[in-house]
């Protein structure tokens, strides 16, 4: 009896005050996890995910607590709302060395590891931009290197960065004589041209690089640049033939 005394008062003295407990195993709602989790909701709430039109603990974490972490470590979490299986973002990364082992070995990790310390062979979308565990928008490049070093080797890492920067360098040089094309005449046609090429062909160029995916670095980015590129200046001279014959 003295024995079982001293084991209630352990227990009394190791459990906090008013803590509350665990869920039970029936589907939660925003507002069962924001109660308890007051912390982590700061920077969700400040970041791009905790807008009027962003998403929800439960669309990320799932409906049922035991699964909240290994859900939203996945990446199908993240590809349901970010322009779906297909979209840039989603099939660039899938298109990199990093999507391709994960797609192949990714049912056979542990995904209630945490997102750091290379628990995984390969990051999935939270593993980079939600290293630190905040949900916050994660997308500066001191953070994205940080986790890269997780696997890779500060020379490798800092190879890498310096690469993407150049290979942008390069792309700005494009949209640059693209936009000089036009510059005496920019007719709304010429205008649309550049938007595509500026919004579409250079975000698959930044996407290639941030994912590492080849295809995106040269097939859909600086390769369909070349061709953006050409295009405009074969419509600008095309224009300026047709004005001239016109004068004459």
């Amino acid at each position: 009896m003295r024995g079982l005394v001293f084991v209630l008062l352990a227990l009394v003295w190791v459990m906090p005050v008013g803590a509350a407990e665990l869920p039970g195993p029936e589907p939660l709602d925003d507002a069962a996890c924001i109660g308890c989790h007051q912390e982590t909701t700061v920077t969700w709430r400040a970041g791009p995910h905790g807008k009027a039109d962003g998403a929800g603990c439960v669309s990320c974490h799932s409906e049922l607590h035991d699964a909240v972490g290994s859900q939203a470590r996945q990446e199908q979490s993240c590809v349901e709302c970010h322009g779906g299986e297909h979209g840039a973002a989603a099939h660039s990364y899938r298109t990199s060395k990093h999507g391709v082992i994960a797609t192949l070995e990714g049912a056979e990790w542990d995904w209630s590891q945490p997102l750091n310390d290379a628990n995984y062979r390969a990051p999935t979308c939270a593993y980079c931009h939600m290293h630190d565990g905040t949900h916050g928008q994660m997308m500066s490049e001191d953070v994205l290197e940080t986790s890269c070093m997780d696997c890779h080797s500060p020379r490798y890492v800092e190879t890498l960065f310096a690469s993407g920067r150049r290979t942008l360098a390069i792309g700005d040089l494009k949209l640059a004589e693209a936009e000089a094309a036009f510059g005496d005449n920019p007719e709304p046609k010429f205008i649309q041209m550049f938007e595509t090429m500026q919004s579409k062909t250079m975000r698959n160029l930044r996407l290639g690089i941030g994912h590492q995916s080849p295809d995106y670095q040269w097939w859909y980015g600086h390769a369909a640049l070349d061709g953006d590129l050409l295009r405009i200046k074969a419509a600008v001279s095309l224009d300026a033939r047709k004005r001239a014959l016109g004068e004459k």
